[in-house]
């Protein structure tokens, strides 16, 4: 019988990939501005509340906001530490 498997045991590759896509698109920005050429980080498109609790300093506050739109904490966070 194959062996069970739970989100936890796939939570180090998915957490690997997620530090995979941080490292590409900061070389995309590099890359983008060296080449004149405008490049928007998918974290700069959260919703304008979520920006607003950001840039006064509520983080927990716009993990929440995030997470009540239906993304997992994983997601959430990430998106707000990447703000």
């Amino acid at each position: 019988m194959p062996e069970e498997t739970t989100s936890e045991d796939y939570m180090p590759f998915i957490k690997a990939q997620h530090q995979r896509l941080d490292l590409v698109e900061a070389q995309l920005a590099i890359l983008s501005e060296r080449a004149g050429v405008p490049y928007q980080r998918a974290a700069d498109e959260a919703p304008p509340p979520v920006r607003r609790l950001v840039a006064e300093g509520k983080r927990l506050e716009a993990i929440q906001e995030l997470r009540a739109g239906g993304l997992s904490m994983v997601d959430a966070k990430r998106i707000v530490d990447r703000m």
